[in-house]
């Protein structure tokens, strides 16, 4: 929901049945066909049934519609999760889209399916998947970041304990390989895949380290850049567009991690995290040098005050020159508040720096066109802080109050000049019925 204006949501159990409907009545400020249209608004329902089966298995079926403007997305979808003999489970999932808007008068319609089994045992375990989403499946009631591909993985997992007190108290590898292909072509060549293993252990009074390991590769797909000239200067003709140099792809993308965390203090915990490897830049499809490293830190200062700060670099270097492509410097705060039972304070601010260089040929240097276009640089600076307050006198009823402001600026890594862009204020009242 971009901007509700109204809404109402009922749930319930009734034996083994549990039900659950949302409607609401969204406000945006953009039709489907791109045109600005400050009053567009759209209604969207989702309904949720599930059913228990046995102990710990369920069945399920979802369906979601959402009407705006004169245009329909409609998903309908079943899904179950078997448990079975204790440490195993089925998971599967089938449901299709049906969409109507601009592209076409009529629906257009792809399904989205998964399967998956796993094992999770105390020394050995195992997760196999396979996820995947027609090229036309489309939902307005949720995300899907990417569709007309299939994603299959495999990992197994061994773990072996020391006794209490020993220095090793617990090591873990877990390790396995993943695919992505496209929707039309599951089990043929490949669009990106890997192999990677991770190595985990606990140590004596609460430390833990882990390490990952991961060979990758990428095959660049020649649809993505049909668009793609390279600006370049020829002597006697000037700048003349020239086509854009695709290469097949990147094959021996190495890359590792390291990961510490301290013990589970009473006022404090930290961690660390550092990472370097072989990226692709697929917006110049080009190998980079990709540097990240994360640190995050949770205070415990009262019973009724709780404090978490995380902080992210990631640093991406074309492997060509050695030249900057992008940097994003990502600090996050939240602040939680409980005085009492009923009362909860919650603050979530970030601050979000990122900036990108122009695209540029990866063998030339000279500027990329897409669609006749040069993609200048970009830095964008950003900062989001959300308040909540909430009050559950009874389990089950309760009250929300939030409010929320994003503000800009030009300025990177500086909280002056910032300028508020967009402001949100919601009421929730929830209130539980009892026979």
């Amino acid at each position: 929901m971009a901007n509700p204006l109204a809404g109402g949501k009922v749930t319930g159990k009734y034996g083994a049945w549990t039900v659950a409907h949302l409607t609401a009545l969204d406000e945006f400020g953009a039709a489907r066909d791109g045109s600005a249209t400050a009053d567009t608004r759209s209604l969207a329902n989702l309904t949720r049934l599930r059913r228990d089966v046995g102990d710990n298995s369920v069945a399920g079926i979802t369906l979601t519609n959402r009407d705006e403007d004169g245009h329909h997305n409609r998903v309908i979808s079943a899904d179950t999760r078997i448990v079975f003999n204790k440490l195993y489970y089925f998971q599967g999932q089938l449901g299709a889209s049906f969409t109507k808007d601009d592209r076409s008068d009529k629906f257009r319609s792809d399904p989205l399916w998964d399967l998956e089994v796993d094992r999770t045992g105390r020394a050995f375990g195992f997760n196999y998947k396979i996820t995947a989403i027609g090229n036309d499946f489309e939902t307005w009631s949720g995300f899907v970041n990417r569709t007309g591909i299939a994603t299959a993985r495999a990992f197994n997992r061994y773990s072996v304990y020391g006794s209490r007190g020993a220095l090793i108290e617990q090591a873990t590898v877990f390790g396995g390989i993943s695919r992505i292909y496209r929707y039309s072509e599951l089990g043929g060549k490949a669009l990106e895949g890997g192999q990677e293993l991770n190595a985990s252990m606990r140590l004596r009074g609460g430390w833990n380290l882990s390490s990952r390991g991961e060979l990758a590769f990428v095959r660049f797909d020649p649809a993505a850049y049909a668009n793609y000239t390279v600006d370049r200067t020829t002597v006697g003709l000037g700048a003349v567009p020239q086509p854009f140099p695709l290469s097949s792809g990147i094959y021996d993308a190495l890359g590792a991690s390291l990961t510490i965390s301290t013990p589970t203090w009473r006022l404090w915990q930290g961690s660390l995290r550092v990472e370097r490897g072989t990226k692709a830049i697929f917006p110049e499809a080009a190998e980079a040098r990709g540097t990240s490293a994360t640190a995050s830190i949770t205070m415990r200062p009262s019973p009724a005050v709780r404090v978490f700060g995380t902080l992210a670099v990631q640093k991406l270097e074309r492997k060509r020159d050695g030249s900057e492509f992008a940097r994003t410097v990502l600090p996050r705060l939240k602040v939680e508040v409980q005085p009492n039972r009923s009362l909860f304070f919650r603050m979530v601010g970030e601050y979000r720096s990122e900036r990108q260089a122009m695209l540029i040929d990866p063998v030339s240097g000279d500027p990329i066109l897409i669609n006749g276009s040069a993609s200048p640089a970009r830095q964008t600076d950003r900062l989001r802080v959300d308040w909540l307050a909430s009050y559950e006198p009874t389990p089950g009823t309760v009250a929300f109050l939030g409010y929320g402001s994003t503000l800009r600026g030009d300025r990177p890594l500086t909280f002056r000049e910032l300028e508020r862009t967009e402001d949100g204020l919601f009421v929730k009242v929830a209130y539980l019925f009892r026979r």
